[in-house]
């Protein structure tokens, strides 16, 4: 058999072509469970990274000021603070509920401040996905409420999607390709010398056990060819 039929042969397989795409599906439904819940958790941590920066960020402009000492200190440090890793606005209150300073983009930010956690751990997010409101009680007595700009994490996750879904593809088209190998060796090999076999015994009944295949397999393939053969042998001694 020349390679250019073996490639012939082994693309034009039906029932390889069936296993191969079962195959396929199988292994891609099980990277896509795998794939989203870890887009989420790089999503997670991308937002995760905003808002620690964003507190890391705001802390240092209120220890530099405290208030009650320093108020014009604090709010031109928090006026250079907006621009600076992703902050859009800051908003702080003081310990009686007072309006301390804020800056840039708070519009509905206040809002924000009746979710304030010590760790910030319960930001709101828009629904567009472009911004992050955030809140925390400093330790100087001070309520802060921060906007960050999240707009980043969109292409970031897209990015994350391609290049891991990439690599599911390689991984799937090669699993996908060993697997039609495999099957063109152990299934569809044996297949096609059987049939062969078998129309050039009907083509010469009489001569038939001429025609048996030699095979030295030990599987299911390797017994349907010595029960072939048998049959061949039968037909040939009951003809002769």
């Amino acid at each position: 058999m020349t390679e250019a039929k073996t490639w012939r042969d082994l693309f034009s397989c039906r029932l390889c072509w069936k296993i191969a795409a079962t195959v396929f599906l199988l292994i891609l439904a099980v990277e896509s469970v795998i794939l989203v819940p870890s887009a989420r958790r790089f999503e997670a941590g991308l937002l995760a990274q905003h808002v620690n920066a964003g507190i890391i960020t705001i802390e240092p402009t209120l220890a530099a000021a405290q208030y009650g000492q320093q108020a014009p200190a604090l709010a031109k440090g928090v006026r250079n603070a907006v621009g600076r890793y992703g902050i859009t606005g800051i908003f702080l209150i003081g310990p009686k509920g007072e309006t301390l300073t804020a800056a840039g983009e708070i519009d509905g930010l206040e809002r924000q401040l009746a979710r304030a956690t010590p760790m910030a751990t319960d930001p709101t997010r828009s629904a567009d996905g472009l911004r992050l409101d955030i809140a925390w009680p400093s330790e100087h007595g001070i309520t802060v409420a921060a906007r960050i700009d999240t707009s980043d994490v969109a292409d970031k996750v897209t990015g994350f999607f391609f290049r891991i879904g990439g690599l599911v593809a390689i991984i799937v088209l090669v699993v996908t390709a060993g697997t039609m190998l495999v099957l063109h060796g152990l299934l569809l090999r044996p297949v096609l010398r059987l049939r062969a076999s078998a129309r050039s015994a009907a083509a010469d009944p009489d001569r038939a056990e001429l025609h048996v295949v030699k095979s030295e397999r030990r599987d299911e393939s390797g017994d349907l060819i010595k029960s072939h053969n048998t049959l061949l042998e039968q037909v040939a001694a009951q003809i002769g």
